[in-house]
């Protein structure tokens, strides 16, 4: 898609030339970054949803791939905390103080098929929990962990699921 942006800049949106031709050099410099694709994806959601729904989709996708995940997850009020659970899979849990291990949690959240699997997970190094290598299975998860009420949890480099302290 990258040698499309300009393309579906013009077809898709009202922009003007100069503003596209802008887009699109800034894409050219550097495609690693994604400028033109992320200009696209704000201007159609801003034109179909609004502002608000914008905002929310681009804290939703810096959550999922950037570097800054915990930074952005502290900077969530609760109507984006909401749109986050929705979105990326989130589930609410009660988490009892002292009683509560990361591979029970990652097994009912669904991020693991089971404590075996989380295990697995955990000693291969794919197994992480705000974005901290979990090296223990018998970590214990407790209130302090969450982040603004929120505990972030992903199984390789892609696979997430959201914890709400309930």
């Amino acid at each position: 898609m990258d040698a499309d942006v300009e393309r579906y800049l013009k077809l898709l949106t009202l922009l003007d030339f100069d503003k596209i031709q802008g887009i699109s050099q800034i894409h050219i410099q550097n495609p690693a970054i994604r400028y033109g694709q992320k200009q696209l994806a704000n201007y159609v959601v801003t034109t179909i949803y609004g502002e608000k729904a914008s905002q929310q989709a681009q804290k939703i996708t810096e959550i999922l791939f950037s570097d800054d995940k915990m930074e952005v997850i502290k900077s969530l009020d609760k109507e984006e905390s909401e749109a986050v659970l929705k979105e990326v899979g989130g589930v609410q849990l009660s988490v009892k103080s002292g009683d509560t291990k990361i591979i029970d949690i990652s097994t009912q959240t669904g991020l693991t098929d089971s404590n075996g699997d989380a295990k697995k997970c955990i000693q291969s190094g794919s197994l992480f929990c705000n974005e901290q290598k979990v090296t223990d299975p018998q970590q214990i998860i407790t209130s302090k962990d969450f982040v603004n009420g929120l505990l972030l949890l992903r199984k390789g480099k892609k696979v997430f699921k959201i914890v709400k302290l309930s």
